[in-house]
């Protein structure tokens, strides 16, 4: 994205949001803010747009994104084989356990299997 008027000007807005980093949230400058102070102390010659488009840009590119998590009930499980330590009649050992669980309800899944192998699956059922 060019900005032809801009370009002597990008450090200035740059260093202004910069201080504005340790301002309190109302104290910082928003795009038009800038633009009054580019004009008055700084010999801006173009217009506000080009400044609200960078300043803008330089927001979105700033901005935390945060995808949601939640699923639609009955769609999906998430699997994965764990070990637990089970006490048998004949003493503790560690048993092989492929354990599912629904994304939406976090509700368990547990089988008992000989070993971690897909053909260990495939036998069971």
């Amino acid at each position: 994205m060019g900005y032809p008027k801009l370009g002597a000007f990008v450090a200035v807005i740059q260093q202004i949001l910069r201080k504005d980093e340790s301002a309190r949230k109302k104290q910082r400058h928003h795009a038009r803010r800038i633009f009054e102070r580019l004009k008055a102390e700084h010999g801006y010659a173009g217009s506000d747009y080009p400044v609200r488009r960078y300043v803008a840009s330089l927001w979105q590119s700033t901005r935390e994104t945060f995808m949601r998590l939640d699923h639609v009930p009955g769609r999906r499980m998430e699997f994965d084989f764990v070990q637990v330590q089970v006490d048998y009649p004949n003493g503790r050992r560690t048993t092989d356990v492929f354990r599912g669980g629904w994304t939406y309800s976090n509700c368990p899944f547990l089988i008992a299997l000989p070993s971690q192998q897909s053909e260990s699956i495939l036998c069971a059922s």
